[in-house]
């Protein structure tokens, strides 16, 4: 008898171990998921910050050249 106590705890204690393994397997495919998103939308991110600075790079250029026929302040 004392086998099988000895045999039923550790089939208690493999299907406990599958159960870790099992829920560990879907947090890593969560985890995943949650990265894969994550680079998506840094990549977004990624260009939305290069048109923001090209436009801004336009408006920089545009300031500082003069519009044509502008007189200079009364100061000068």
């Amino acid at each position: 008898m004392k086998i099988d106590n000895t045999s039923d705890q550790k089939l208690d204690r493999f299907a406990s171990v599958e159960s870790h393994v099992a829920h560990q397997d879907i947090v890593i495919n969560d985890l995943s998921d949650m990265v894969a998103d994550q680079w998506k939308a840094i990549d977004e991110m990624k260009k939305q910050i290069e048109r923001l600075k090209g436009r801004l790079q336009s408006v920089e250029e545009s300031m500082e050249r003069p519009l044509v026929g502008e007189k200079p302040p009364p100061h000068y």
